[in-house]
């Protein structure tokens, strides 16, 4: 290929990789070949009839997500993907055959494990799209009125967690009503890139504020050392702290660190219960996090939580549904002309934890407003820093 310039090229591999089949796809028992230009496309040599494009359609797996990975293991890769799949022909359904997925991505050059060098920059990117397929699956028929579930093993070729601009193609190569030989059908799937997800217990420092102007932040040991401290955690002035069972307004807060575990469940909208839970941490310790790394679609999505916390005499549960924006760290069309821009989702800091989204316990009183930026200011590197443990088994 001539060098036709950054954005050209860009926009060429784009058009290849959406035509790919339409332009190489001949008659009926003619054998068709992949572009010379896209010799990394792994698209093995295929006898049969070309039907046209986007005629599977491909949807989210059953709990939602396309894809979750523990961000403590490494590498970081994907080498499983569920999606479900059925015939977008109408009246039409698929017989006897196999299905495969091929994934195309951006390599971020610039990606840290730990978020750690930010947002991915255009400058920063591969210009050269790669690809992973998937293995392929044998079926006996794909209804146009039911999805079937599958799940794609990449594990050949995995999917790196550091990518951009991030798309599926489902395959379907097998048997359909009124041809004679096999046809080769497709699907496309535009999904989110992948999303760093925390759970946070940040209870091993209390945020008190209100009674040192330069500190808001205290470790039980502080708390328990000074009576200015103590005095305004002690609501009924009894000389007894941690009185969290008394009724409001005397209700006290939990000074010490406490011990957490959370299940999260995945949705487009608000997910329905009862509903069996999955469990990713067991007694998250306080000054610990885990991150979990996500495959999703679509602009925005629920994350349903649930957190017990528990310490001494002390536990509680609480349910809470996170609404989610999807991370896009992709290219996007101008309208109206042929130029193209890259936009990128903002990672935030918690403490020394860089992510997209965090479900996090704090342990503050009388409100937590400013205790974000109390983490970076007020806390040394050292007293800031949080643990990554792994998921629980």
């Amino acid at each position: 290929m001539k060098d036709l310039g950054e954005g050209n090229r860009v926009r060429t591999y784009r058009y290849i990789w959406n035509l790919i089949f339409a332009s190489i796809l001949i008659l009926t028992a003619s054998t068709v070949h992949a572009d010379d230009e896209c010799a990394d496309c792994p698209m093995a040599t295929f006898t049969g009839t070309y039907k046209s494009l986007d005629t599977l359609t491909v949807a989210p797996p059953g709990e939602f997500l396309y894809a979750l990975i523990d961000g403590a293991v490494m590498p970081q890769q994907f080498s499983q993907i569920k999606a479900k799949v059925k015939s977008a022909i109408p009246n039409v359904s698929l017989g006897a055959g196999e299905v495969w997925a091929i994934v195309r991505y951006h390599i971020n050059t610039m990606y840290a494990p730990d978020l750690s060098t930010g947002a991915p920059q255009e400058a920063y990117v591969a210009e050269e799209p790669s690809f992973s397929t998937s293995a392929t699956i044998p079926v006996t028929s794909l209804s146009d009125q039911t999805f079937t579930e599958f799940t794609f093993d990449f594990s050949s070729a995995p999917i790196p967690a550091g990518i951009v601009d991030l798309e599926m193609k489902v395959f379907f190569k097998g048997q359909i009503t009124g041809y004679e030989n096999d046809i080769l059908l497709w699907g496309t799937k535009d999904l989110n890139e992948p999303m760093h997800l925390c759970l946070i217990n940040s209870t091993d420092i209390f945020y008190l504020k209100g009674v040192y102007q330069d500190r808001t932040l205290f470790t039980e040991e502080e708390i328990l050392s000074d009576q200015n401290l103590m005095d305004a955690v002690d609501l009924d002035e009894d000389g007894v702290i941690n009185e969290f069972w008394q009724p409001y307004p005397d209700n006290e807060p939990i000074i010490y660190p406490v011990t957490m575990s959370v299940a999260l469940d995945f949705g487009a909208e608000t997910p329905p219960t009862p509903f069996p839970w999955n469990w990713y941490y067991y007694d998250l310790a306080p000054g610990d996090y885990g991150r979990l790394i996500l495959l999703t679609e679509g602009e925005s999505f629920h994350t349903l939580s649930r957190s017990e916390a528990y310490a001494r005499d002390f536990s509680e549960v609480i349910t809470a549904d996170y609404p989610m924006s999807g991370v896009a760290d992709h290219w996007i069309n101008l309208p109206g002309t042929n130029d193209r821009v890259f936009e990128y989702t903002v990672v935030y800091t918690i403490r020394d934890a860089f992510l997209h989204h965090a479900v996090i316990r704090l342990a503050a009183y009388p409100y937590d407003d400013g205790i974000f930026e109390a983490y970076y200011y007020d806390l040394t590197p050292e007293d800031r820093h949080l643990t990554l443990v792994p998921m629980s088994p």
